[in-house]
């Protein structure tokens, strides 16, 4: 269990002293366990949240209808001649 800091008043470098000892404390291993743990935790707060949702493309078939066929012609190598692509 990890040791609690109890204070009157609010103190930001005894807070920071405290999480510092406590840190030095751990292995290095249980710290990158913490810090993993940690990880998964904000992973799955942000896509409760919906934040983590993946990258959708939008299709747009107006747009590629317009452009079909207009990219660079190639020429066929066997037959020297264009082709469209």
């Amino acid at each position: 269990m990890a040791p609690i800091l109890k204070l009157n008043k609010h103190d930001a470098k005894k807070e920071m002293e405290f999480e510092l000892k406590y840190l030095k404390s751990l292995s290095v291993k249980k710290r990158f366990e913490i810090m993993f743990k940690k990880t998964k935790e904000m992973i799955n707060l942000l896509a409760r949240h919906g934040h983590r949702k993946p990258f959708e493309p939008h299709k747009n078939e107006a747009r590629r209808r317009k452009t079909a066929g207009l990219g660079r012609p190639q020429v066929s190598k066997e037959t020297e001649e264009v082709v469209r692509v």
